[in-house]
């Protein structure tokens, strides 16, 4: 779930995120499994739905840091082209994105997209699919976190980066009529750009007319107070992921949920 506040009041949202195959376990946006998850959500009370799916970044990692190379972006998945963001087999194509935003509105759920950039393992020196799976491999906030200027203009501005990937998902998002569309997830390194991301928000209200949200993580700390341009969006989207047991002795058994409720207050 979630929630926000407008107008001074505060507003739950019964949301669930829901994963793209681009994460184990789950299923093709447009198949049957998935289309019955949809429906099982909305049948338990859901309101509204977050579809989280993965490009990925070409990029290999060096001491210099990660080096691009350049190309256009590719709109369907396929083999990894030259280009700086790119879809593989496991991203969603804008016909299955297409397929299950369908499917939400035809239930009255509220569709927030989220499309997300992760460095691809295949592109990190020492890096593989096991240590990728174990969380052993640089993650999407450290990408960037050496750049030069020219190399940051790049990533947003050049041809088949950060920018052009967003600004296809925010046509996707108009023409399936999303309520919501989030223009970063976790970029650490490149939220902290305030006049790159400006920049960015701007040509994408000129593409997409509903809500604008930016997600960050590292709560409490970079985020919220890091990121310097909340002002151009329209809600703060926090990824806390709160340690919730800790300090609860294992020999307890499962922790309570008054426990669960009193370990959660600092991040609310």
């Amino acid at each position: 779930g979630g929630g926000g506040q407008r107008g001074g009041q505060r507003v739950l949202q019964k949301g669930m995120h829901f994963l793209g195959k681009s994460f184990e376990g789950s299923y093709a946006y447009d198949s049957p499994q998935a289309l019955q998850s949809l429906k099982n959500m909305a049948d338990a009370g859901v309101t509204h739905v977050t579809f989280t799916f993965c490009w990925y970044l070409n990029a290999t990692r060096s001491q210099q840091g990660w080096r691009f190379a350049t190309g256009p972006i590719v709109p369907v998945p396929g083999p990894a082209p030259s280009g700086v963001i790119y879809a593989n087999a496991s991203s969603p194509s804008d016909a299955e994105l297409t397929t299950i935003i369908a499917a939400a509105h035809s239930l009255n759920l509220t569709v927030k997209l989220r499309p997300t950039v992760d460095p691809h393992y295949e592109f990190i020196a020492g890096c593989t699919e096991e240590t990728a799976d174990k969380g052993g491999c640089a993650g999407r906030g450290e990408i960037g976190h050496t750049f030069s200027s020219q190399q940051w203009t790049d990533f947003f501005e050049g041809r088949g980066g950060y920018g052009d990937y967003v600004l296809h998902m925010a046509a996707l998002a108009e023409r399936t009529r999303c309520e919501i569309l989030s223009v970063g997830v976790e970029l650490t390194a490149a939220m902290a750009q305030e006049q790159h991301y400006r920049t960015l928000i701007a040509r994408v209200r000129q593409v997409f007319t509903g809500e604008i949200h930016n997600d960050c993580s590292g709560f409490p700390g970079f985020c919220p107070t890091g990121v310097k341009f909340w002002d151009a969006v329209d809600a703060i989207g926090i990824d806390a992921y709160p340690a919730l047991t800790h300090g609860i002795a294992k020999d307890n058994g499962n922790p309570s949920v008054e426990q669960l409720v009193e370990a959660f207050q600092p991040f609310i």
